[in-house]
């Protein structure tokens, strides 16, 4: 999620709201939670930081946990 962060979040929330994509896992990843969350409320997002091997992984396992071995939303 990248700065301005209120306003990438409201779009983010209309298009998670849109018939075509509410059904769609997602899996929201920032460089400042802190600050996402001062500006948003709290947020359920990864936080990435630079040089951490752990972080990546930590979105891997997010992604596999909304998709089946094929690539596709889990129901």
């Amino acid at each position: 999620m990248p700065r301005p962060y209120e306003a990438n979040w409201n779009f983010l929330r209309l298009l998670h709201e849109t018939d075509s994509l509410k059904h769609l896992g997602w899996v929201l990843t920032t460089t400042d939670k802190k600050a996402l969350e001062a500006a948003v409320g709290t947020a359920d997002v990864f936080e990435i930081v630079i040089g951490k091997p752990y972080s990546a992984d930590d979105v891997m396992d997010a992604v596999r946990e909304l998709v089946d071995g094929n690539g596709q939303p889990k129901n």
